[in-house]
């Protein structure tokens, strides 16, 4: 899981210097979808993996517990032969067998919790990317003198109020807006009362 959760953080790196990259050398849109699409690869090759690792840890342990239960089987032919002694000492290990089974069975589910938050997380950096490349675009576009500076402004707000509106939507609270859009919470609030 740790191992994970360091891997995210370099594909997360990885992404800011590219987009550090792309504003300092100004790269063309073309190469940062490549780049992208290459991080998104690389993040659908480890899911892959994740998956085959679960699929294959889920396959041994039903083994195991198929020979669990064979041996119990036995175990209790056993006990109805040779006493209570023997079925103290059968109920011991069948305890002792259940609990070191369902530690990997815990183990896994927490390793796919982890997964699902990481994948909702790379969805929110993507969106924020993407979000930071347009505004580079924007910007780009007032200094190839593309666009009057007034016009560029115009435009900023409105994707600000827009973008406001989408995140409220989804359930963000409005201090989480106003931080994230470099906006004011009151001015967020506003959004807020108005769209509703």
């Amino acid at each position: 899981m740790m191992a994970w959760m360091i891997a995210m953080m370099v594909v997360n790196t990885a992404l800011i210097m590219a987009l550090y990259s792309m504003v300092r050398r100004r790269i063309s849109d073309d190469t940062i979808l490549a780049e992208v699409t290459e991080e998104r690869r690389l993040l659908s090759q480890m899911q892959e993996n994740f998956r085959k690792e679960y699929k294959d840890s889920r396959s041994q342990l039903v083994d195991i517990q198929k020979k669990v239960t064979r041996l119990a089987a036995e175990v209790e032919q056993e006990v109805k032969m040779s006493g209570p002694v023997i079925s103290e000492n059968v109920e011991k290990i069948v305890s002792d067998l259940s609990s070191k089974l369902n530690a990997p069975l815990e183990e896994l589910a927490v390793k796919q919790g982890a997964v699902e938050q990481c994948l909702v997380r790379i969805k929110d950096e993507r969106q924020r990317v993407n979000t930071c490349i347009k505004r580079g675009e924007k910007l780009l576009s007032f200094f190839n003198s593309q666009k009057s500076y007034e016009e560029i402004i115009k435009e900023w707000e409105t994707s600000k109020v827009n973008n406001a509106c989408a995140l409220l939507s989804k359930g963000v609270s409005p201090s989480e807006v106003a931080e994230e859009l470099g906006m004011s919470l009151p001015e967020v609030e506003m959004i807020k009362n108005v769209s509703v």
